[in-house]
């Protein structure tokens, strides 16, 4: 069960709802998508999906949420991801969504994991972090319980039967959208002038 794929699309489909609240069809689709290609983090109710770019040297959290908030199960899932990456000697960069009206909790979440805010678009803040230090044990395609909240529904399975289409007939060797998007705003921000 751990690694069953229709398990980690579930999740994907859960973080959207933990997300925005309100997702859209195709914010449901995107993570069930994106929780297949990813390396899965979890410790507890907490789970991230993070996408390894091994030329750009960077991991892009993709996808982050706990199911039961304030017993530290978030930064245990970060810690294990900043292991991850410093043991590579990558750095970490991720998103949050304007729309999502839980914003500001990530942002201070993600600023008290050590990240930091990078800037912002019309759509997403961006954090990084970059140089870490080892700080324990690391954690990946976790042996966690699944973190999702109900049953499936009949709209959960058409929407992972649309994601398993979607990742079938998708451009091989593509990098996630969000990836694209972040590396755009990066990209541009190192290409201004300093102030």
């Amino acid at each position: 069960m751990y690694n069953s794929r229709f398990a980690r699309r579930k999740e994907g489909i859960t973080a959207a709802w933990e997300i925005y609240s309100t997702p859209t069809i195709l914010n449901r689709i995107f993570n069930s998508v994106h929780a297949i290609d990813t390396l899965r983090f979890s410790s507890g109710s907490s789970v991230a999906y993070v996408y390894e770019s091994k030329n750009k040297k960077t991991m892009y959290i993709l996808m982050m949420y706990s199911l039961i908030k304030g017993e530290g199960n978030g930064q245990k899932t970060i810690s294990n991801i900043k292991n991850h990456a410093a043991n590579r000697g990558y750095r970490i960069v991720t998103t949050t969504s304007i729309r999502s009206p839980f914003k500001k909790n990530a942002d201070r979440f993600y600023e008290r994991c050590g990240f930091k805010h990078a800037g912002n678009d019309d759509k997403h803040s961006y954090y990084v972090i970059e140089n870490m230090k080892r700080t324990g044990v690391i954690s990946i395609n976790s042996q966690d319980e699944y973190a999702y909240k109900k049953s499936y529904t009949t709209a959960d399975k058409i929407t992972i039967l649309v994601s398993m289409i979607a990742y079938t007939f998708r451009i091989r060797g593509k990098e996630p959208i969000v990836v694209e998007i972040m590396d755009k705003w990066f990209d541009h921000q190192s290409n201004l002038p300093d102030r």
